[in-house]
């Protein structure tokens, strides 16, 4: 009876879960839909001519030189972005051709497996450098390698959206300071869009990619360190508290309720305490 216990509350909490994906997955984000704007894709009639503006663009058709485990996963993000036609959720499946991804030992000096740095004097059109782990690449499989690399390259994506609104004199000032998110609160909420993004891409992965990834997050005693961020978001998420937070059909409402509980996952872990700290502002509920 105890093993059928555990087995019926652990489908209970694997069906909130693929709920909350879902609704991860039919409610895209801010810094997407103004992507998809007509005014960022210069649509409308401006004075001004588009090709003066040098903006940040990723048009590459194949991939840019990588380590052959960072190729592999690159592969695997554009085939599940593509598979069932252009899906630009996350973003733009075509800006994995432009991404370079350098391995180093940067985990002892900065505890993180990965970065984006958006001051990278190498940053141009069609090449966007990130840095990862040497010693986490060399343990990693390709799904958890190319989890860590959806992270990054949504911080990629947030940083060529801001940068083409700063420097387009048509985009409103008040959505040029919402882009930018110079803000204790907004570095956090980054964080929090590029962590559902990852979320939104489990959707995507294949049945027996997905199972591979349950199985390690339940059994897997030495989770590598993107699983085990994986499984601190469904532990998070897992619970019935949303029932008394929204209605079932009221996405919006849900979508909400979600960031939130992700956000307040990462101000309390204080892991980003120090990235965000150079800015201005508090964290929401500090």
């Amino acid at each position: 009876m105890g093993t059928q216990n555990k087995k019926n509350k652990r489908n209970l909490i694997t069906t909130i879960i693929i709920v909350v994906l879902l609704v991860l997955g039919f409610s895209g984000f801010y810094l997407n839909f103004t992507r998809k704007n007509k005014h960022l894709d210069n649509k409308q009639d401006i004075s001004q001519n588009e090709d003066s503006i040098d903006r940040l663009v990723c048009d590459r058709t194949t991939r840019l030189d990588n380590d052959p485990n960072i190729d592999r996963a690159l592969s695997l993000i554009y085939e599940r972005l593509t598979e069932y036609g252009e899906d630009d959720s996350l973003f733009p499946p075509q800006l994995v051709n432009c991404i370079k991804v350098e391995v180093k030992n940067i985990k002892n000096d900065t505890g993180a497996e990965g970065y984006f740095d958006e001051n990278n004097e190498n940053i141009k059109p069609n090449y966007y450098p990130i840095m990862i782990d040497d010693w986490e690449n060399f343990f990693a499989d390709d799904l958890s390698t190319a989890l860590l690399l959806v992270h990054e390259i949504t911080h990629v994506q947030q940083y060529i959206d801001s940068y083409n609104a700063s420097i387009d004199p048509n985009f409103p000032d008040y959505l040029k300071a919402a882009f930018k998110r110079e803000t204790k609160s907004g570095c956090l909420d980054n964080e929090v869009f590029a962590y559902k993004n990852q979320l939104k891409f489990i959707l995507k992965l294949k049945d027996e990619e997905k199972k591979s990834i349950d199985y390690r997050v339940l059994a897997d005693e030495n989770l590598h360190s993107q699983l085990e961020i994986l499984k601190s978001l469904k532990d998070s998420l897992a619970d019935l508290s949303i029932r008394g937070s929204c209605e079932i059909y009221d996405n919006d409402c849900i979508n909400r309720y979600i960031h939130m509980r992700i956000y307040d996952l990462l101000r309390d872990s204080g892991k980003y305490d120090e990235q965000c700290g150079v800015y201005e502002g508090s964290y929401i509920g500090e």
